[in-house]
C-alpha cells in the first residue's frame, strides 16, 4: 500500500510542477486530490474540503483505486492551472470555506470537466465585479461521484513510463527555476550589500569629516582663549605693547579733547550770537519805546494848545456879549472867568 501511494504521488507530481505543494496552504506535504478542481491537498485542508460534499470538492487519496476518467482531471487541472485562475479573479485571498462556493470556481469546474469529456467549454455567465459572488445551491454536475462506478485501475506502472520523463523533466525545470530565483536573489543581496557598504563609506567618512571639524574647532576656540589669556595676562609686561598701549589712548584722549573744545567754541559762539542779538531787540525796543513817548508827550501838548485856544475864543466871545448888552466889561469879564474857573 505504501509503495502504491508513493508511486501515484510521483506520478501526480509529475503532471505538474506545482503538485509537490497544497494548492490551499502550501505545504509541500500532500495527500489527498479534489477531482472535480483538479488540484492536490494536505490531509489539513482536507478536512474542511469534506464538509463540502462531492458536488464542491470529490475527495480521493493516493491509496485508493485510480482509473483513467479521475487521472483525467489532474493532467488537464494541475495546481499550476488554478493558481493562474485563483488570481485571475482575484480569488487568493478568500478562505476556503468561501472561495470553492463563488462563481468563479464553479464556471472552472464545469470548464474543466467540458475538457474532461471532451465537450464545448461552457458560456462565462459572470463578470470579473461579481466573481466573488457566493453561490448558495450548487447544482448536481457530477452525479457519477455520488456512487463512483470505477473503470478500469489504471495500470501505475505505464503511468510511470509515461511520465517518468515528464517528471524528470518538470523537475529539472522546478530545480532551474529555482536556481534562477536563487541567483536573482543571491545577485539582488549582492547588490543590496554593495549599496549598503557605499552607505556605510559614506557614513563613516560623513562622521570622520564631522570629528575632523570638532576637533578644527576645540583647537582654534583653545588658541583663541590662549591668545585672550595673553592679552590679558602675558602684554601688560610687554614695554613696547604697553607704549604701543599708551600711546593709543593718549591719542584717543587728545583726539577727544580737541572735539570736546570744539563742541564748546561752537555752543559759546552760538551762545554769544543770541545774547547779542537779544541785546539789540533790547536797544530795539527802547528806540521804540522813546518814540512812542516822544509822540505821546507831542499829543499832549498839541491837546493843551487846543484847549487854550478854545478857552481864548470863549472869553473873547463873552466879551463881545457883554459889550453888546452894555455891561462893565471888566466885571462881566471877572465874573465869567470865575464862572469858567469853577467848571
Amino acid at each position: 500500500m505504501e509503495q502504491q501511494i508513493k508511486r501515484m504521488k510521483s506520478i501526480i507530481s509529475s503532471m505538474d510542477e506545482k503538485n509537490i505543494f497544497c494548492i490551499d496552504c502550501g505545504i509541500d506535504k500532500i495527500d489527498y486530490v479534489s477531482i472535480n478542481n483538479g488540484i492536490i491537498i494536505c490531509s489539513e485542508c482536507y478536512e474542511k474540503h469534506k464538509n463540502f460534499g462531492y458536488k464542491i470538492s470529490y475527495l480521493k487519496s493516493f491509496s485508493e483505486k485510480w482509473d483513467n476518467y479521475l487521472l483525467r482531471f489532474i493532467q488537464l487541472g494541475g495546481n499550476s492551472n488554478f493558481f493562474k485562475y485563483l488570481y485571475q479573479y482575484n480569488l487568493n485571498e478568500l478562505p476556503i470555506e468561501k472561495k470553492y462556493k463563488t462563481k468563479a470556481i464553479e464556471f472552472y469546474r464545469q470548464k474543466l470537466k467540458s475538457e474532461v469529456m471532451g465537450f464545448d467549454p461552457p458560456q462565462l455567465n459572470f463578470t470579473l465585479n461579481d466573481a466573488q459572488e457566493i453561490i448558495d445551491n450548487i447544482e448536481d454536475n457530477y452525479p457519477e461521484f455520488k456512487n463512483y462506478t470505477y473503470a478500469k485501475q489504471v495500470d501505475i506502472e505505464a503511468l510511470e513510463k509515461k511520465y517518468k520523463k515528464s517528471y524528470m523533466k518538470n523537475m529539472t525545470s522546478f530545480f532551474e527555476n529555482f536556481g534562477k530565483k536563487i541567483k536573482n536573489t543571491a545577485n539582488n543581496f549582492s547588490e543590496k550589500l554593495e549599496e549598503y557598504k557605499i552607505k556605510e563609506r559614506m557614513l563613516i567618512g560623513t562622521n570622520n569629516a564631522i570629528n575632523k571639524v570638532k576637533n578644527i574647532t576645540v583647537e582654534a576656540k583653545d588658541k583663541f582663549e590662549g591668545m585672550i589669556n595673553k592679552n590679558k595676562y602675558g602684554f601688560m609686561n610687554d614695554k613696547n605693547f604697553t607704549n604701543k598701549v599708551n600711546i593709543n589712548i593718549g591719542n584717543d584722549n587728545l583726539n577727544e579733547k580737541e572735539k570736546n573744545d570744539d563742541e564748546n567754541d561752537n555752543k559759546n559762539k552760538s551762545l554769544s550770537d543770541f545774547l547779542n542779538n537779544n541785546n539789540y531787540l533790547e536797544k530795539k525796543e527802547e528806540n521804540v519805546s522813546e518814540n512812542n513817548n516822544e509822540i505821546n508827550d507831542n499829543n499832549n501838548n498839541k491837546n493843551n494848545e487846543n484847549n487854550n485856544n478854545n478857552n481864548n475864543e470863549k472869553i473873547e466871545e463873552k466879551k463881545e456879549e457883554i459889550i453888546e448888552k452894555n455891561l462893565n466889561p471888566e466885571d462881566e469879564l471877572l465874573k465869567k472867568i470865575s464862572e469858567f474857573d469853577d467848571d
